[in-house]
Protein backbone atom coordinates (compact mmCIF):
# COMPACT_ATOMS: atom_id res chain seq x y z
CA UNK A 1 0.00 0.00 0.00
CA UNK A 2 1.44 3.10 -0.92
CA UNK A 3 1.59 6.25 1.22
CA UNK A 4 -0.70 8.76 0.89
CA UNK A 5 1.73 11.57 0.62
CA UNK A 6 3.76 9.70 -2.12
CA UNK A 7 0.54 9.22 -4.32
CA UNK A 8 0.06 12.99 -4.18
CA UNK A 9 3.33 13.41 -5.02
CA UNK A 10 2.96 11.67 -8.06
CA UNK A 11 -0.37 12.72 -9.13
CA UNK A 12 1.19 16.10 -9.12
CA UNK A 13 4.10 15.43 -10.86
CA UNK A 14 1.66 14.26 -13.59
CA UNK A 15 -0.15 17.31 -13.58
CA UNK A 16 3.02 18.85 -13.94
CA UNK A 17 4.59 17.38 -16.72
CA UNK A 18 1.45 15.26 -18.33
CA UNK A 19 3.13 14.60 -21.50
CA UNK A 20 6.03 12.45 -20.14
CA UNK A 21 5.33 9.06 -19.77
CA UNK A 22 7.24 8.01 -17.19
CA UNK A 23 5.15 9.75 -14.55
CA UNK A 24 1.89 7.98 -15.47
CA UNK A 25 3.65 5.02 -15.56
CA UNK A 26 4.77 5.60 -11.87
CA UNK A 27 1.65 6.87 -10.90
CA UNK A 28 0.24 3.62 -12.23
CA UNK A 29 2.74 1.27 -10.26
CA UNK A 30 1.72 3.06 -7.23
CA UNK A 31 -2.37 2.74 -7.86
CA UNK A 32 -2.21 -0.90 -8.60
CA UNK A 33 -0.10 -1.38 -5.23
CA UNK A 34 -2.90 0.70 -3.65
CA UNK A 35 -5.39 -1.83 -5.55
CA UNK A 36 -6.99 0.63 -7.23
CA UNK A 37 -7.05 -1.75 -10.64
CA UNK A 38 -9.37 0.59 -12.95
CA UNK A 39 -6.98 3.71 -12.17
CA UNK A 40 -3.64 2.01 -12.71
CA UNK A 41 -5.59 0.55 -16.03
CA UNK A 42 -6.16 4.49 -16.72
CA UNK A 43 -2.49 5.28 -15.98
CA UNK A 44 -1.05 2.92 -17.85
CA UNK A 45 -2.98 3.17 -20.69
CA UNK A 46 -2.14 7.29 -20.67
CA UNK A 47 1.38 5.78 -20.53
CA UNK A 48 1.06 3.85 -23.44
CA UNK A 49 -0.56 6.58 -25.60
CA UNK A 50 2.20 8.85 -24.79
CA UNK A 51 4.86 6.36 -25.88
CA UNK A 52 3.62 3.41 -27.61
CA UNK A 53 7.46 1.65 -27.72
CA UNK A 54 7.27 1.66 -23.74
CA UNK A 55 7.48 -2.08 -22.52
CA UNK A 56 7.33 -1.87 -19.69
CA UNK A 57 3.89 0.52 -20.11
CA UNK A 58 2.71 -2.11 -22.67
CA UNK A 59 3.61 -5.09 -20.12
CA UNK A 60 1.90 -3.56 -17.03
CA UNK A 61 -1.15 -2.42 -19.14
CA UNK A 62 -0.91 -6.10 -20.26
CA UNK A 63 -1.43 -7.39 -16.53
CA UNK A 64 -4.30 -4.69 -15.78
CA UNK A 65 -6.30 -5.86 -18.57
CA UNK A 66 -5.55 -9.40 -17.46
CA UNK A 67 -6.90 -8.83 -13.68
CA UNK A 68 -10.44 -7.08 -14.87
CA UNK A 69 -11.03 -9.63 -17.22
CA UNK A 70 -9.97 -8.85 -21.27
CA UNK A 71 -8.04 -11.71 -22.14
CA UNK A 72 -7.48 -10.53 -25.46
CA UNK A 73 -6.31 -6.43 -25.14
CA UNK A 74 -3.92 -8.52 -22.22
CA UNK A 75 -2.79 -10.65 -25.02
CA UNK A 76 -2.31 -7.61 -27.13
CA UNK A 77 -0.24 -5.78 -24.60
CA UNK A 78 1.97 -8.67 -23.93
CA UNK A 79 2.99 -9.73 -27.12
CA UNK A 80 3.56 -5.96 -27.76
CA UNK A 81 5.65 -5.99 -25.06
CA UNK A 82 7.52 -9.12 -26.17
CA UNK A 83 7.66 -7.58 -29.20
CA UNK A 84 10.12 -4.68 -27.59
CA UNK A 85 11.59 -6.41 -25.29
CA UNK A 86 13.33 -8.54 -28.30
CA UNK A 87 13.53 -7.20 -31.30
CA UNK A 88 14.23 -9.16 -34.22
CA UNK A 89 13.96 -11.87 -32.06
CA UNK A 90 10.33 -11.81 -30.16
CA UNK A 91 9.15 -9.47 -33.67
CA UNK A 92 8.02 -12.35 -35.43
CA UNK A 93 5.89 -13.79 -33.12
CA UNK A 94 7.59 -17.26 -32.76
CA UNK A 95 6.37 -17.54 -29.32
CA UNK A 96 3.43 -19.19 -30.56
CA UNK A 97 0.00 -17.90 -29.72
CA UNK A 98 -2.11 -20.09 -30.57
CA UNK A 99 -1.02 -21.54 -27.18
CA UNK A 100 -2.01 -18.64 -24.87
CA UNK A 101 -5.81 -19.75 -24.71
CA UNK A 102 -6.41 -17.26 -21.98
CA UNK A 103 -3.94 -18.29 -19.40
CA UNK A 104 -1.88 -15.48 -17.54
CA UNK A 105 1.33 -16.98 -17.99
CA UNK A 106 2.46 -19.72 -19.26
CA UNK A 107 6.17 -21.38 -18.41
CA UNK A 108 9.07 -23.69 -18.09
CA UNK A 109 7.55 -26.12 -21.50
CA UNK A 110 9.31 -29.22 -22.26
CA UNK A 111 8.53 -31.12 -25.76
CA UNK A 112 8.47 -34.63 -26.87
CA UNK A 113 8.27 -36.48 -30.08
CA UNK A 114 6.06 -39.54 -30.05
CA UNK A 115 6.49 -40.38 -33.59
CA UNK A 116 3.06 -38.39 -34.88
CA UNK A 117 3.10 -34.96 -32.62
CA UNK A 118 5.36 -32.57 -30.78
CA UNK A 119 3.98 -32.80 -27.46
CA UNK A 120 4.42 -29.18 -25.42
CA UNK A 121 3.38 -29.95 -21.72
CA UNK A 122 3.86 -26.34 -19.55
CA UNK A 123 3.55 -24.78 -16.59
CA UNK A 124 0.75 -21.78 -16.11
CA UNK A 125 -0.08 -19.64 -13.37
CA UNK A 126 -0.59 -15.85 -12.35
CA UNK A 127 2.29 -13.61 -12.61
CA UNK A 128 4.13 -13.27 -9.46
CA UNK A 129 2.78 -16.30 -8.11
CA UNK A 130 4.80 -20.14 -8.13
CA UNK A 131 2.48 -22.45 -10.79
CA UNK A 132 -0.03 -24.76 -9.86
CA UNK A 133 -1.20 -26.44 -12.98
CA UNK A 134 0.32 -28.30 -16.06
CA UNK A 135 -0.88 -28.19 -19.42
CA UNK A 136 -0.71 -29.87 -22.51
CA UNK A 137 -0.67 -28.89 -26.50
CA UNK A 138 0.28 -30.78 -29.73
CA UNK A 139 1.04 -29.93 -33.10
CA UNK A 140 2.50 -31.72 -36.02
CA UNK A 141 4.80 -28.95 -37.36
CA UNK A 142 5.63 -26.52 -34.35
CA UNK A 143 3.41 -23.73 -35.69
CA UNK A 144 0.00 -24.95 -35.75
CA UNK A 145 -1.43 -25.93 -32.33
CA UNK A 146 -4.09 -28.10 -30.70
CA UNK A 147 -4.70 -27.28 -27.11
CA UNK A 148 -5.66 -30.34 -25.26
CA UNK A 149 -6.22 -28.77 -21.77
CA UNK A 150 -5.04 -28.99 -18.05
CA UNK A 151 -3.90 -32.45 -17.26
CA UNK A 152 -2.63 -31.54 -13.66
CA UNK A 153 -3.81 -29.62 -10.90
CA UNK A 154 -2.04 -28.89 -7.59
CA UNK A 155 -3.90 -29.15 -3.92
CA UNK A 156 -3.36 -25.16 -2.42
CA UNK A 157 0.11 -26.11 -0.67
CA UNK A 158 1.67 -27.82 -3.81
CA UNK A 159 3.30 -25.72 -6.85
CA UNK A 160 5.07 -27.45 -9.68
CA UNK A 161 8.16 -26.93 -11.65
CA UNK A 162 9.67 -27.83 -14.69
CA UNK A 163 9.67 -31.51 -16.17
CA UNK A 164 10.63 -33.94 -18.49
CA UNK A 165 8.61 -36.70 -20.63
CA UNK A 166 9.31 -40.07 -22.11
CA UNK A 167 7.18 -42.74 -23.91
CA UNK A 168 8.39 -46.51 -22.82
CA UNK A 169 7.09 -49.73 -24.81
CA UNK A 170 3.63 -47.20 -25.68
CA UNK A 171 3.48 -45.49 -22.16
CA UNK A 172 4.05 -42.13 -21.01
CA UNK A 173 6.01 -41.48 -17.78
CA UNK A 174 6.63 -37.83 -16.84
CA UNK A 175 8.75 -36.89 -13.95
CA UNK A 176 8.26 -33.33 -12.53
CA UNK A 177 9.51 -31.28 -9.82
CA UNK A 178 7.04 -30.29 -6.91
CA UNK A 179 6.76 -28.48 -3.75
CA UNK A 180 4.73 -28.83 -0.90
CA UNK A 181 4.42 -26.77 2.28
CA UNK A 182 4.52 -28.22 5.34
CA UNK A 183 4.27 -27.26 8.94
CA UNK A 184 8.16 -28.25 9.08
CA UNK A 185 9.03 -26.40 5.88
CA UNK A 186 9.53 -27.07 2.20
CA UNK A 187 9.46 -30.11 0.98
CA UNK A 188 11.05 -30.30 -2.84
CA UNK A 189 10.75 -34.24 -4.79
CA UNK A 190 10.27 -35.36 -8.15
CA UNK A 191 6.75 -36.85 -8.81
CA UNK A 192 5.42 -39.21 -10.94
CA UNK A 193 2.72 -39.56 -13.23
CA UNK A 194 1.59 -41.80 -16.01
CA UNK A 195 -0.81 -41.79 -19.43
CA UNK A 196 -1.59 -44.28 -21.91
CA UNK A 197 -2.75 -41.37 -24.46
CA UNK A 198 -0.32 -38.63 -23.53
CA UNK A 199 -3.60 -36.57 -22.17
CA UNK A 200 -4.97 -38.13 -20.14
CA UNK A 201 -2.63 -38.41 -16.64
CA UNK A 202 -2.13 -39.80 -13.25
CA UNK A 203 -0.03 -39.08 -10.57
CA UNK A 204 1.37 -41.76 -8.84
CA UNK A 205 3.83 -41.47 -6.90
CA UNK A 206 4.08 -37.93 -5.56
CA UNK A 207 8.20 -38.71 -4.19
CA UNK A 208 9.70 -40.68 -7.54
CA UNK A 209 13.70 -39.96 -6.54
CA UNK A 210 15.71 -40.37 -3.39
CA UNK A 211 19.24 -39.25 -3.72
CA UNK A 212 21.59 -40.55 -2.06
CA UNK A 213 22.24 -38.42 1.07
CA UNK A 214 26.48 -38.89 1.07
CA UNK A 215 26.42 -37.25 -1.97
CA UNK A 216 23.00 -34.18 -1.91
CA UNK A 217 21.50 -32.47 0.50
CA UNK A 218 17.87 -33.96 1.37
CA UNK A 219 15.27 -32.53 -0.31
CA UNK A 220 16.86 -30.24 -2.93
CA UNK A 221 16.09 -31.94 -6.00
CA UNK A 222 14.45 -29.69 -8.96
CA UNK A 223 13.95 -29.64 -12.78
CA UNK A 224 14.35 -33.16 -14.00
CA UNK A 225 15.34 -34.22 -17.18
CA UNK A 226 15.33 -37.89 -18.70
CA UNK A 227 18.29 -39.14 -21.23
CA UNK A 228 18.64 -42.66 -22.87
CA UNK A 229 21.78 -43.75 -23.95
CA UNK A 230 21.66 -46.20 -26.56
CA UNK A 231 24.84 -47.64 -26.01
CA UNK A 232 23.85 -49.28 -22.37
CA UNK A 233 20.07 -48.81 -23.04
CA UNK A 234 19.26 -47.34 -19.97
CA UNK A 235 17.68 -44.41 -18.59
CA UNK A 236 19.36 -41.29 -17.21
CA UNK A 237 17.33 -38.97 -14.83
CA UNK A 238 19.26 -35.52 -14.56
CA UNK A 239 18.34 -32.66 -11.71
CA UNK A 240 19.48 -29.87 -10.57
CA UNK A 241 20.25 -30.66 -6.75
CA UNK A 242 22.28 -29.09 -3.83
CA UNK A 243 25.47 -30.91 -3.27
CA UNK A 244 26.68 -32.28 0.02
CA UNK A 245 30.12 -31.57 0.10
CA UNK A 246 29.18 -27.64 -0.28
CA UNK A 247 29.26 -25.50 3.22
CA UNK A 248 27.87 -22.10 1.93
CA UNK A 249 24.07 -21.73 1.94
CA UNK A 250 24.07 -19.74 -0.90
CA UNK A 251 26.28 -21.61 -3.41
CA UNK A 252 26.38 -24.92 -3.11
CA UNK A 253 24.27 -26.21 -6.10
CA UNK A 254 25.76 -29.40 -8.39
CA UNK A 255 23.99 -31.15 -11.49
CA UNK A 256 22.81 -35.15 -10.14
CA UNK A 257 21.98 -38.36 -11.10
CA UNK A 258 20.22 -41.14 -11.42
CA UNK A 259 19.77 -44.39 -13.54
CA UNK A 260 17.32 -47.24 -14.28
CA UNK A 261 17.03 -50.05 -16.65
CA UNK A 262 13.16 -50.38 -17.07
CA UNK A 263 10.34 -48.13 -16.04
CA UNK A 264 9.16 -50.18 -13.01
CA UNK A 265 12.66 -49.84 -11.64
CA UNK A 266 13.64 -47.43 -8.85
CA UNK A 267 16.18 -44.27 -9.65
CA UNK A 268 19.20 -45.65 -8.24
CA UNK A 269 21.11 -42.44 -7.45
CA UNK A 270 24.73 -41.72 -8.89
CA UNK A 271 27.21 -39.18 -7.55
CA UNK A 272 26.90 -35.65 -9.03
CA UNK A 273 27.95 -35.04 -12.47
CA UNK A 274 29.27 -31.63 -12.68
CA UNK A 275 30.35 -30.08 -9.34
CA UNK A 276 32.47 -26.68 -10.37
CA UNK A 277 34.11 -25.28 -7.06
CA UNK A 278 35.71 -21.49 -7.07
CA UNK A 279 38.67 -21.00 -5.38
CA UNK A 280 36.38 -19.78 -1.84
CA UNK A 281 36.95 -23.46 -0.20
CA UNK A 282 32.94 -25.38 0.67
CA UNK A 283 30.98 -23.04 -1.96
CA UNK A 284 29.99 -23.88 -5.79
CA UNK A 285 29.67 -21.61 -8.87
CA UNK A 286 26.07 -22.56 -8.96
CA UNK A 287 23.10 -20.73 -6.68
CA UNK A 288 20.68 -22.67 -8.51
CA UNK A 289 21.46 -25.00 -11.50
CA UNK A 290 18.06 -25.16 -13.74
CA UNK A 291 16.93 -27.40 -16.56
CA UNK A 292 20.00 -29.70 -16.77
CA UNK A 293 19.78 -32.13 -20.05
CA UNK A 294 22.07 -34.51 -21.93
CA UNK A 295 22.68 -35.01 -25.27
CA UNK A 296 25.67 -37.13 -27.43
CA UNK A 297 27.22 -35.30 -30.46
CA UNK A 298 30.22 -34.81 -32.04
CA UNK A 299 31.13 -38.39 -29.95
CA UNK A 300 30.90 -36.65 -26.85
CA UNK A 301 28.26 -36.11 -24.66
CA UNK A 302 27.38 -32.36 -23.52
CA UNK A 303 25.63 -30.95 -20.34
CA UNK A 304 23.76 -28.08 -20.78
CA UNK A 305 22.02 -26.36 -17.90
CA UNK A 306 21.02 -22.31 -16.54
CA UNK A 307 21.47 -20.26 -13.43
CA UNK A 308 20.43 -17.21 -13.08
CA UNK A 309 22.60 -14.52 -13.73
CA UNK A 310 22.02 -12.98 -9.58
CA UNK A 311 22.74 -16.63 -8.43
CA UNK A 312 26.39 -16.95 -9.98
CA UNK A 313 29.28 -16.78 -7.18
CA UNK A 314 30.68 -13.77 -7.74
CA UNK A 315 34.50 -15.10 -7.71
CA UNK A 316 33.15 -17.30 -10.83
CA UNK A 317 31.07 -14.61 -12.45
CA UNK A 318 34.50 -12.20 -12.09
CA UNK A 319 36.14 -14.70 -14.42
CA UNK A 320 33.40 -14.61 -17.35
CA UNK A 321 32.78 -11.94 -20.45
CA UNK A 322 30.31 -10.30 -19.20
CA UNK A 323 28.96 -10.08 -23.02
CA UNK A 324 28.19 -14.11 -22.28
CA UNK A 325 26.09 -13.15 -19.00
CA UNK A 326 22.65 -12.55 -19.00
CA UNK A 327 19.20 -14.10 -18.22
CA UNK A 328 19.37 -16.27 -21.12
CA UNK A 329 22.85 -17.49 -20.27
CA UNK A 330 23.36 -21.44 -21.25
CA UNK A 331 26.22 -22.93 -19.87
CA UNK A 332 28.08 -26.04 -21.50
CA UNK A 333 29.95 -28.84 -19.96
CA UNK A 334 31.44 -32.00 -21.91
CA UNK A 335 32.58 -35.29 -21.02
CA UNK A 336 33.24 -38.81 -22.61
CA UNK A 337 30.82 -40.96 -20.51
CA UNK A 338 26.86 -40.01 -19.71
CA UNK A 339 27.95 -40.02 -15.63
CA UNK A 340 31.05 -37.81 -16.07
CA UNK A 341 32.30 -36.13 -14.49
CA UNK A 342 31.61 -33.09 -16.95
CA UNK A 343 34.17 -30.35 -17.69
CA UNK A 344 33.56 -26.53 -19.04
CA UNK A 345 33.34 -26.38 -22.41
CA UNK A 346 35.12 -24.21 -23.90
CA UNK A 347 37.27 -24.67 -20.45
CA UNK A 348 37.73 -20.60 -20.25
CA UNK A 349 33.99 -19.70 -20.81
CA UNK A 350 31.50 -22.57 -20.74
CA UNK A 351 28.64 -21.35 -22.42
CA UNK A 352 26.38 -22.10 -24.98
CA UNK A 353 27.55 -19.20 -27.45
CA UNK A 354 24.71 -17.00 -28.78
CA UNK A 355 22.04 -17.81 -25.84
CA UNK A 356 22.82 -14.29 -24.19
CA UNK A 357 21.23 -13.29 -26.81
CA UNK A 358 17.79 -15.42 -27.04
CA UNK A 359 15.92 -13.77 -24.84
CA UNK A 360 14.82 -16.96 -22.92
CA UNK A 361 15.13 -18.16 -19.60
CA UNK A 362 15.36 -21.21 -18.22
CA UNK A 363 15.74 -22.88 -22.00
CA UNK A 364 14.97 -26.55 -23.28
CA UNK A 365 17.12 -28.34 -25.78
CA UNK A 366 15.21 -30.41 -27.73
CA UNK A 367 16.23 -33.34 -30.52
CA UNK A 368 13.93 -32.73 -33.52
CA UNK A 369 13.94 -36.23 -34.79
CA UNK A 370 12.30 -35.89 -38.15
CA UNK A 371 15.31 -33.59 -38.86
CA UNK A 372 17.44 -35.06 -36.86
CA UNK A 373 18.55 -31.01 -35.57
CA UNK A 374 18.66 -29.29 -32.39
CA UNK A 375 17.61 -26.46 -31.66
CA UNK A 376 16.72 -24.00 -28.41
CA UNK A 377 12.97 -23.46 -26.62
CA UNK A 378 11.71 -21.80 -23.77
CA UNK A 379 9.78 -18.75 -22.11
CA UNK A 380 10.17 -14.94 -22.65
CA UNK A 381 10.12 -13.16 -19.37
CA UNK A 382 8.46 -10.35 -19.72
CA UNK A 383 5.33 -11.42 -21.61
CA UNK A 384 5.45 -14.47 -20.03
CA UNK A 385 4.60 -16.41 -23.46
CA UNK A 386 6.51 -19.59 -25.15
CA UNK A 387 8.88 -19.65 -27.58
CA UNK A 388 8.17 -23.12 -29.13
CA UNK A 389 9.70 -23.03 -32.55
CA UNK A 390 12.91 -23.76 -34.74
CA UNK A 391 14.06 -19.98 -34.10
CA UNK A 392 17.46 -21.25 -32.61
CA UNK A 393 19.22 -23.91 -34.23
CA UNK A 394 21.88 -25.67 -32.32
CA UNK A 395 24.99 -25.45 -34.45
CA UNK A 396 29.27 -26.30 -34.10
CA UNK A 397 31.98 -23.95 -35.57
CA UNK A 398 34.44 -26.51 -35.21
CA UNK A 399 35.34 -25.00 -31.54
CA UNK A 400 31.82 -24.49 -29.70
CA UNK A 401 28.18 -25.16 -29.79
CA UNK A 402 26.45 -21.97 -30.32
CA UNK A 403 23.14 -20.88 -31.58
CA UNK A 404 23.06 -20.00 -35.53
CA UNK A 405 21.18 -16.93 -35.89
CA UNK A 406 22.74 -16.47 -39.27
CA UNK A 407 22.89 -19.83 -40.28
CA UNK A 408 26.29 -19.68 -39.41
CA UNK A 409 27.70 -23.10 -38.04
CA UNK A 410 27.44 -26.96 -39.17
CA UNK A 411 24.62 -28.85 -38.39
CA UNK A 412 25.62 -31.16 -35.09
CA UNK A 413 25.61 -35.21 -36.23
CA UNK A 414 23.48 -36.19 -33.17
CA UNK A 415 23.55 -39.14 -32.76
CA UNK A 416 20.60 -39.17 -30.54
CA UNK A 417 17.25 -42.17 -29.46
CA UNK A 418 14.42 -40.80 -31.51
CA UNK A 419 12.03 -43.34 -30.43
CA UNK A 420 12.49 -42.27 -26.95
CA UNK A 421 12.68 -46.36 -25.79
CA UNK A 422 9.70 -47.32 -27.89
Amino acid sequence: MPDPSELQELCDRVRASPNLALGYLDLGKALEAGGRSRAALRSYQQAVALRPNYAEAQFRLGQQWWKLGDLEAARASFERAAELRAPGVALSLHFNRDLIYGHHGLRDPWLLWDNRFYRLYYLAGRWGEPSRSIHAARSEDLETWHYDGQILNAPSNVTFGSGTTRITNGKFYMHYARREQTPTGTRRSIALAVSTDGQAWETVRDSALSLDPQHYRPGSQSAPTSFFNPPNQKTYLFVGADAAEFDDESYRACVGVAVRDRPEDEWISLPPVMLQGVRQPGASAFGKVERPQVFFANDRYYLLFSCPSDRLHPDWRSRQRPSRLSQSSVLCYTSNCVTGPYRPFPEDQPFLWGSERTRLVRSGIFFDPPRRELFAYGGYSQSQLLEVSRCFPLGWDGNKLGIMFDGNGASLEANLEAKSES
